[in-house]
């Protein structure tokens, strides 16, 4: 008989800029195999048609109380249709009712989560009650479903840590890229450089992420700074869209290197490839990162990167141990440009071939199976 599985999204966004197209094509790759039903919180634009899917629901309700009844209800429909296992993705009341429905009635409830909460609460939420309520409703997630989902080891001692939550049971699900979609062999450089107005000769330095203060945006104009006045070779493409990004182009403006760098600003994924196949190195100054899926693009398309260790350590997880040197606390953000040049200046140094190797066990296929010995066995 064919597993039957609930998955419980918070939000669709077709033409999404974030991580979630990953999520929406692994569904879709699940449908092949077992009978998937989707339930979504929010829709945000063109409601979602998933392949391979038997049934998607999405919630009409906008008033708060009573759209936790309405999915409620929607995880109770599904749970008499035979669906005994719920897989929430960021889905805090969805993990919560899940986990609630399969504890009287049967089955098993996942919680995807994997942030660094405490530079997460410190970076996103502005009060002591914001705080208090994002703490204490992620504590309620993780107590009522069966497991919580996560990317890496490292993480899953972060959360009995900062939770307090010493019998959670933690399920190891690393993140994955797609390897055809982000592969070199799919771009001429030349012409990219070109189209970019780029020398051939440039090395192009890459950001992707949001311009808000969590993600590190507010480091750039001095990275930007210290590698120029080292280096006349060097150009800058800051990819995202954010409150601090007007603040990051007038710093950078008023340094005098505003010529050197490019702000596209917010760029679907399906256009994401190009703009690493263009550079030579990215970078990630992030506050906090649990499980990058940027890093793990970057990799498979054959770039060095320095990046910081997500706030706690959890970088180091998904990485060879090659690009470990190039990898920093925030502590440490006065070495960031320095280890950039470092790339820069060493040919010898071998990290593309290592980095494109190394991710290729962060595939889809990896993550099917993954899903299925850890979640469905």
């Amino acid at each position: 008989m064919t597993e039957k599985i609930c998955y419980i999204l918070d939000h669709y966004e077709k033409k999404t800029s974030r991580h979630f197209g990953y999520i929406y094509n692994f569904i879709q790759e699940l449908g092949k195999k077992y009978d998937v039903y989707v339930i979504v919180e929010r829709c945000f634009g063109e409601l979602p048609e998933f392949k391979n899917v038997r049934k998607t629901s999405i919630q009409k309700v906008n008033f708060p109380v009573i759209r936790r009844f309405e999915l409620f209800f929607l995880i109770l429909y599904y749970r008499i249709l035979g669906c005994k296992i719920y897989y929430n993705h960021y889905s805090y009341y969805g993990a919560i009712l899940s986990g609630l429905i399969t504890r009287i009635g049967g089955g098993k409830s996942y919680f995807w989560h994997c942030i660094v909460i405490e530079k997460f609460m410190a970076n996103v939420h502005k009060t002591p009650l914001s705080k208090y309520i994002f703490k204490t409703r992620l504590k309620f997630a993780c107590r009522f479903v069966t497991h919580l989902a996560i990317g890496s080891d490292i993480m899953g001692e972060h959360y009995k840590k900062v939770l307090g939550l010493n019998k959670l049971k933690p399920v190891i699900l690393p993140n994955w890229t797609d390897l055809e979609m982000f592969s070199r062999n799919n771009f001429n450089r030349e012409k990219l450089k070109e189209k970019f107005g780029y020398k051939s000769d440039d090395k192009v330095i890459f950001f992707l992420h949001g311009m808000e203060k969590g993600k590190g945006p507010q480091y750039l104009p001095e990275i930007v700074r210290r590698i120029a006045s080292n280096r006349n070779d060097v150009k800058f493409l800051f990819a995202g869209e954010g409150s601090m990004r007007k603040k990051i182009e007038k710093e950078i403006k008023d340094m005098g290197y505003s010529a050197l760098v490019n702000f596209p600003g917010l760029v679907p994924h399906f256009n994401i490839p190009e703009y690493y196949a263009v550079s030579d190195i990215f970078i990630m100054p992030s506050l906090f990162e649990a499980f990058s899926r940027c890093l793990l693009e970057a990799m498979a398309m054959e770039l060095p990167f320095v990046s910081t260790d997500g706030g706690c350590g959890g970088t180091y997880a998904y990485t060879p141990k090659e690009q470990h040197p190039f990898i920093i606390t925030i502590d440490e953000m006065d070495n960031f440009p320095s280890l950039v040049l470092k790339i820069l200046d060493d040919d010898n140094l071998e990290l593309s071939s290592i980095n494109r190797n190394f991710v290729q066990d962060f595939t889809i296929d990896r993550a099917i199976k993954r899903f299925e010995e850890k979640v469905l066995s």
